[in-house]
Protein backbone atom coordinates (compact mmCIF):
# COMPACT_ATOMS: atom_id res chain seq x y z
CA UNK A 1 0.00 0.00 0.00
CA UNK A 2 1.22 3.78 -1.15
CA UNK A 3 1.69 5.71 2.14
CA UNK A 4 0.08 9.12 2.50
CA UNK A 5 3.41 10.91 2.86
CA UNK A 6 4.51 9.12 -0.42
CA UNK A 7 1.70 9.97 -2.85
CA UNK A 8 1.92 13.53 -1.30
CA UNK A 9 5.31 13.93 -2.62
CA UNK A 10 4.95 12.38 -5.74
CA UNK A 11 1.73 14.84 -6.10
CA UNK A 12 4.49 17.61 -5.04
CA UNK A 13 6.72 16.23 -7.98
CA UNK A 14 4.27 16.07 -10.64
CA UNK A 15 2.94 19.51 -9.90
CA UNK A 16 6.36 20.98 -10.09
CA UNK A 17 6.64 19.11 -12.97
CA UNK A 18 4.07 20.83 -14.54
CA UNK A 19 4.91 24.63 -13.50
CA UNK A 20 8.34 24.59 -14.53
CA UNK A 21 7.03 22.70 -18.18
CA UNK A 22 4.63 25.87 -18.46
CA UNK A 23 8.00 27.86 -17.93
CA UNK A 24 10.61 26.48 -19.78
CA UNK A 25 8.69 25.22 -22.58
CA UNK A 26 8.62 28.75 -24.24
CA UNK A 27 11.95 28.31 -24.97
CA UNK A 28 11.31 25.82 -27.02
CA UNK A 29 11.59 25.71 -30.82
CA UNK A 30 12.44 29.59 -31.36
CA UNK A 31 14.49 31.12 -34.40
CA UNK A 32 17.96 29.82 -32.92
CA UNK A 33 16.01 26.31 -31.49
CA UNK A 34 15.06 24.23 -34.78
CA UNK A 35 16.64 22.62 -37.59
CA UNK A 36 14.85 21.91 -41.02
CA UNK A 37 14.88 17.78 -41.46
CA UNK A 38 13.59 17.32 -44.92
CA UNK A 39 9.96 19.87 -44.91
CA UNK A 40 10.03 19.36 -41.48
CA UNK A 41 10.91 21.65 -38.59
CA UNK A 42 12.36 19.49 -35.59
CA UNK A 43 12.10 21.78 -32.66
CA UNK A 44 15.38 22.10 -29.68
CA UNK A 45 14.86 22.18 -26.36
CA UNK A 46 17.70 24.28 -24.38
CA UNK A 47 19.20 22.20 -21.62
CA UNK A 48 21.09 23.73 -18.81
CA UNK A 49 24.73 23.03 -18.25
CA UNK A 50 25.04 19.61 -16.84
CA UNK A 51 27.95 19.93 -13.79
CA UNK A 52 31.38 19.77 -15.48
CA UNK A 53 29.82 20.46 -18.94
CA UNK A 54 28.30 23.39 -21.15
CA UNK A 55 24.81 23.91 -22.30
CA UNK A 56 23.10 22.24 -25.22
CA UNK A 57 19.95 22.02 -27.28
CA UNK A 58 18.10 18.76 -27.33
CA UNK A 59 15.49 18.06 -29.67
CA UNK A 60 11.96 17.54 -28.17
CA UNK A 61 10.87 14.31 -30.49
CA UNK A 62 12.89 11.47 -30.61
CA UNK A 63 13.95 11.30 -34.64
CA UNK A 64 10.69 10.16 -36.82
CA UNK A 65 10.58 7.56 -39.25
CA UNK A 66 9.38 10.91 -41.90
CA UNK A 67 12.50 12.49 -40.83
CA UNK A 68 14.47 9.42 -40.88
CA UNK A 69 13.13 9.10 -44.92
CA UNK A 70 14.53 13.00 -45.44
CA UNK A 71 18.00 11.96 -45.17
CA UNK A 72 17.26 8.59 -46.95
CA UNK A 73 16.61 10.37 -50.04
CA UNK A 74 20.28 11.96 -50.43
CA UNK A 75 21.57 8.66 -48.49
CA UNK A 76 20.15 5.56 -50.16
CA UNK A 77 20.29 2.75 -47.62
CA UNK A 78 22.10 -0.83 -48.67
CA UNK A 79 19.27 -2.44 -48.18
CA UNK A 80 15.49 -1.78 -47.46
CA UNK A 81 14.24 0.04 -44.11
CA UNK A 82 11.28 -1.57 -42.59
CA UNK A 83 9.47 1.57 -41.55
CA UNK A 84 10.54 3.35 -45.26
CA UNK A 85 9.74 2.51 -48.62
CA UNK A 86 12.53 3.32 -51.04
CA UNK A 87 12.29 3.78 -54.87
CA UNK A 88 14.32 5.07 -57.75
CA UNK A 89 11.85 8.39 -57.05
CA UNK A 90 13.28 8.31 -53.44
CA UNK A 91 12.11 7.08 -50.17
CA UNK A 92 8.81 7.73 -47.92
CA UNK A 93 7.69 6.46 -44.43
CA UNK A 94 5.47 3.30 -44.88
CA UNK A 95 1.34 3.72 -44.68
CA UNK A 96 0.65 5.38 -40.98
CA UNK A 97 4.33 5.35 -40.08
CA UNK A 98 5.94 9.08 -40.45
CA UNK A 99 5.08 10.64 -36.82
CA UNK A 100 6.31 7.52 -35.13
CA UNK A 101 9.98 7.02 -33.97
CA UNK A 102 12.60 5.97 -36.19
CA UNK A 103 14.48 2.43 -35.01
CA UNK A 104 16.34 -0.40 -36.69
CA UNK A 105 19.15 2.14 -37.09
CA UNK A 106 22.33 0.90 -35.85
CA UNK A 107 24.16 3.28 -33.66
CA UNK A 108 26.68 3.95 -36.82
CA UNK A 109 23.72 4.99 -38.99
CA UNK A 110 22.69 7.12 -36.50
CA UNK A 111 26.22 9.12 -36.26
CA UNK A 112 25.91 9.53 -39.90
CA UNK A 113 22.48 11.43 -39.61
CA UNK A 114 23.68 13.70 -36.91
CA UNK A 115 27.19 14.14 -39.66
CA UNK A 116 24.70 14.77 -42.29
CA UNK A 117 22.61 17.02 -40.64
CA UNK A 118 25.60 18.62 -39.44
CA UNK A 119 26.58 19.38 -43.10
CA UNK A 120 23.10 20.75 -43.99
CA UNK A 121 22.61 23.15 -40.95
CA UNK A 122 26.21 24.29 -40.07
CA UNK A 123 25.99 23.39 -36.67
CA UNK A 124 27.37 20.69 -34.48
CA UNK A 125 25.30 17.98 -34.92
CA UNK A 126 25.29 14.59 -32.32
CA UNK A 127 24.40 12.25 -30.16
CA UNK A 128 24.22 12.60 -26.41
CA UNK A 129 26.51 10.94 -24.02
CA UNK A 130 24.98 9.27 -21.62
CA UNK A 131 25.86 11.82 -18.75
CA UNK A 132 24.19 14.28 -20.98
CA UNK A 133 21.39 12.07 -21.46
CA UNK A 134 20.38 11.59 -17.98
CA UNK A 135 20.51 15.06 -16.91
CA UNK A 136 18.38 16.18 -19.51
CA UNK A 137 15.86 12.85 -19.16
CA UNK A 138 15.48 14.72 -15.39
CA UNK A 139 14.41 17.92 -16.48
CA UNK A 140 16.04 19.77 -13.65
CA UNK A 141 14.03 17.64 -10.99
CA UNK A 142 17.34 16.29 -8.89
CA UNK A 143 17.11 12.59 -8.26
CA UNK A 144 14.34 11.87 -9.95
CA UNK A 145 14.03 8.15 -10.52
CA UNK A 146 11.87 9.06 -13.80
CA UNK A 147 11.65 12.13 -16.42
CA UNK A 148 8.34 13.10 -15.18
CA UNK A 149 10.15 12.79 -11.17
CA UNK A 150 8.59 9.65 -9.19
CA UNK A 151 5.57 7.61 -9.88
CA UNK A 152 4.98 4.58 -11.50
CA UNK A 153 5.29 5.10 -15.82
CA UNK A 154 1.99 3.00 -16.22
CA UNK A 155 0.28 6.40 -17.61
CA UNK A 156 3.28 8.28 -18.35
CA UNK A 157 5.19 6.20 -21.14
CA UNK A 158 4.64 3.82 -23.71
CA UNK A 159 5.64 -0.11 -22.45
CA UNK A 160 4.46 -2.79 -22.01
CA UNK A 161 3.07 -2.63 -25.34
CA UNK A 162 3.15 -4.56 -29.14
CA UNK A 163 4.85 -1.99 -30.64
CA UNK A 164 5.97 2.23 -30.02
CA UNK A 165 3.62 5.24 -30.61
CA UNK A 166 3.63 8.83 -32.55
CA UNK A 167 6.55 10.46 -30.96
CA UNK A 168 5.33 13.19 -28.13
CA UNK A 169 1.80 11.39 -27.24
CA UNK A 170 2.81 11.88 -23.36
CA UNK A 171 3.65 15.10 -21.56
CA UNK A 172 7.41 16.27 -21.66
CA UNK A 173 9.65 16.70 -18.85
CA UNK A 174 10.04 20.30 -17.45
CA UNK A 175 12.41 21.01 -20.49
CA UNK A 176 10.21 19.95 -22.83
CA UNK A 177 11.40 16.85 -23.70
CA UNK A 178 9.04 13.88 -24.77
CA UNK A 179 9.48 10.27 -24.70
CA UNK A 180 12.61 10.25 -22.38
CA UNK A 181 11.21 6.96 -20.71
CA UNK A 182 9.71 4.53 -23.38
CA UNK A 183 8.49 4.37 -26.98
CA UNK A 184 11.84 3.68 -28.01
CA UNK A 185 15.54 3.25 -26.26
CA UNK A 186 17.96 5.91 -27.18
CA UNK A 187 21.27 5.77 -28.86
CA UNK A 188 24.38 7.60 -26.88
CA UNK A 189 27.92 7.81 -27.87
CA UNK A 190 29.31 6.10 -24.82
CA UNK A 191 31.00 2.52 -24.67
CA UNK A 192 30.91 -0.27 -22.15
CA UNK A 193 33.66 -2.35 -23.41
CA UNK A 194 32.83 -3.63 -26.48
CA UNK A 195 28.96 -2.83 -26.29
CA UNK A 196 27.20 0.29 -27.43
CA UNK A 197 25.18 2.32 -24.50
CA UNK A 198 21.33 2.89 -25.00
CA UNK A 199 19.20 4.75 -22.67
CA UNK A 200 15.22 5.80 -21.68
CA UNK A 201 13.88 1.58 -22.13
CA UNK A 202 11.16 1.09 -24.93
CA UNK A 203 7.67 0.35 -25.69
CA UNK A 204 9.45 -3.38 -25.63
CA UNK A 205 9.94 -3.62 -21.51
CA UNK A 206 7.96 -5.68 -19.09
CA UNK A 207 9.50 -4.18 -15.90
CA UNK A 208 9.26 -0.27 -14.89
CA UNK A 209 12.87 -0.68 -13.79
CA UNK A 210 13.92 -0.58 -17.06
CA UNK A 211 13.01 3.19 -17.71
CA UNK A 212 14.28 5.10 -15.38
CA UNK A 213 16.91 7.15 -16.19
CA UNK A 214 20.31 6.02 -14.92
CA UNK A 215 19.20 2.53 -15.92
CA UNK A 216 21.05 1.58 -19.69
CA UNK A 217 20.99 -1.07 -21.97
CA UNK A 218 23.74 -2.36 -23.59
CA UNK A 219 23.68 -3.77 -27.57
CA UNK A 220 26.34 -5.32 -29.74
CA UNK A 221 28.09 -2.78 -32.18
CA UNK A 222 25.97 -3.94 -34.96
CA UNK A 223 22.47 -3.78 -33.06
CA UNK A 224 19.41 -2.48 -35.08
CA UNK A 225 15.81 -3.35 -34.36
CA UNK A 226 12.31 -2.14 -33.32
CA UNK A 227 13.55 -1.34 -29.79
CA UNK A 228 16.01 1.32 -30.81
CA UNK A 229 16.04 4.63 -31.96
CA UNK A 230 17.78 8.12 -31.15
CA UNK A 231 17.51 11.83 -30.08
CA UNK A 232 19.70 14.52 -31.63
CA UNK A 233 22.06 17.49 -29.44
CA UNK A 234 22.31 20.47 -31.16
CA UNK A 235 25.93 22.68 -29.43
CA UNK A 236 25.09 25.66 -28.36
Amino acid sequence: MVSIKTEKIVATAKTALLMGGMMLLYGCGGPQNAVRIGHRKHVLCPVPAPAGGAAFLMGSLEISVAEYAAYLNENPPAKQHPQIVCAPKGCRPSRGLDKHPAAHVSRTEAENFCYWLSRKTGRTVRLPTAAEWEHAARGGINGSDYPWGWGSPSSNACFRTEGPVECGQYDPNPYGLHDMAGNVAEWCSDNAGSQLVALGGSWAERSEELLRVDRCTLFPPDYSDADVGFRILVER
